[in-house]
Formats: C-alpha cells, structure tokens, sequence
C-alpha cells in the first residue's frame, strides 16, 4: 500500500493545500483526509502486461488513422473521375 495523496498535487491547489496546513486547519485536513486512501499497485509484471496491451491498441489504432487517411485521399481523388465518367 502506497500513501498517494501528497504526491498528486502541484501548481495551485498544492500551494493552497500547503497554506491550510500551515494554517493548522484541522477541519480542513479532516475532510481531506477522505481522499487520502491507501491504493494497490499492481505487480511489476502485471504492469508490463498491460502496457503491452495498451500499446498493441495503439499502434492498431494509428495503422487504422493511417490506412483510413490513405483511402480518403484515393477516394477524394478517384470520386470526381468516376462521376465525369473518366473512369
């Protein structure tokens, strides 16, 4: 179990957060307290497996962009010539 909350907080709201601390506002901290749960982290192998995963959806996911921007430019290219009977 890893305490996340400190760590996920930057630019303003860690400042504010941070003031209010200083500031000793208990009520404060009690509400916030809610959000500072303990998380599981995953295995180190779990982890690659699903970076694995998450990257063969990707590159799928581009290849397919990639291939459907190839088909639009021969379509846009090929539309006009078939509907003036070029073609």
């Amino acid at each position: 179990m890893i305490r996340m909350f400190p760590t996920l907080m930057s630019g303003a709201s860690a400042r504010v957060l941070h003031q209010l601390i200083l500031n000793k506002r208990k009520s404060f901290l009690f509400a916030m307290s809610d959000f500072a749960k303990d998380i599981n982290v995953p295995s180190k192998d779990l982890r690659r497996k699903f970076e694995d995963y998450i990257w063969s959806i990707t590159r799928l996911t581009k290849n397919l962009a990639l291939y459907n921007h190839i088909l639009s430019e021969a379509r846009d290219r090929l539309l006009p010539k078939l509907m003036s009977r070029e073609l």
